[in-house]
């Protein structure tokens, strides 16, 4: 009986290994589904690879805009503080003489009319320029 016993289990031994395997229909769909999901792989990461670079030049356009905006950020600084020092240097300049003014040969004299006028346009300028640069700087920092 033990004999029949070790024969029957190698039958259902044999039998279990030969329904196990794949059929060829099993394996050509599995094959095929691979296929298909390395395809879908090779556009995600091409996909990728794309917006990637997009990305990076993106950043370098930001980066290059920031660059500018650095330098006109410097340039409106310049040029507000040549403003404000010449404002300063003009009210200096009214503070010491309030209405004399030293000709060449170092006598004072009365301010004219057109020394005013000449006075107040180079004020106005002054103020002019820091209105500007303020302006400048301020659409700079607006688009950041």
């Amino acid at each position: 009986m033990t004999y029949h016993r070790y024969l029957a289990v190698l039958m259902a031994l044999l039998l279990c290994t030969l329904a196990g395997c794949v059929s060829s229909r099993t394996y050509e769909e599995a094959q095929q589904h691979a296929y298909a999901r390395h395809q879908e792989d090779q556009r995600e990461i091409l996909d990728l690879s794309v917006s990637n670079k997009r990305l990076v030049q993106r950043i370098e356009e930001l980066e290059a805009a920031l660059e500018s905006a650095r330098e006109q950020v410097a340039r409106t600084e310049k040029e507000w503080k040549e403003a404000r020092d010449e404002l300063l240097k003009l009210k200096t300049e009214k503070e010491q003489t309030p209405n004399r003014r030293r000709d060449r040969a170092g006598q004072e004299r009365p301010l004219s009319d057109d020394d005013h006028l000449r006075l107040r346009e180079r004020i106005d300028e002054a103020k002019r320029r820091v209105k500007e640069a303020l302006q400048q700087l301020q659409g700079m920092l607006d688009q950041f």
